[in-house]
């Protein structure tokens, strides 16, 4: 804290792996291939639910091998193993809270783990889960009428 406003850092002793590049972001291995990554972390530790030992692995570059095995590679990513989240903070397998400023690609940042939102979840997927762009369907009309009119 400085001047009573929280400092981020944009650095590479916030993520699992890389060097420093130019403008605080971080240079990671991606399959040989070197990917520039942005990680913002504050210096506050995860909840206790937060760990990898309950999700069957023992260390971030665990995660992280085994995707590299089993998962297509569609994106770079970047080297952190995310397992928690409340509101707009994620935290990582080794404790970091993050702030979440992306809730990923093509996605709403609704935050996470909000009760509302959950119970409004829940009530939708009990009657319809998705509905594709092809077919109508009434929520989505009367979203579009509270969003436009």
């Amino acid at each position: 804290m400085r001047n009573g406003l929280l400092i981020f850092s944009f650095s590479s002793k916030h993520c699992s792996s890389g060097v420093q590049a130019r403008g605080g972001r971080t240079l990671v291995q991606v399959n040989g291939q070197r990917v520039v990554s942005a990680c913002l972390n504050v210096e506050v530790k995860a909840p206790k639910s937060a760990n990898l030992g309950k999700l069957g692995f023992g260390e971030s570059k665990d995660v992280m091998e085994t995707e590299g095995r089993v998962i297509v590679g569609t994106y770079a990513r970047t080297p952190i193993v995310l397992v928690s989240g409340k509101g707009c903070k994620l935290y990582d397998a080794e404790g970091r809270e993050y702030l979440d400023m992306s809730s990923g690609i093509a996605v709403n940042s609704l935050g996470h783990g909000d009760p509302t939102w959950l119970k409004a979840v829940i009530e939708q997927a009990n009657t319809l889960t998705h509905v594709s762009n092809i077919y109508y369907s009434i929520p989505q009309v009367n979203a579009s009428l509270d969003f436009c009119c």
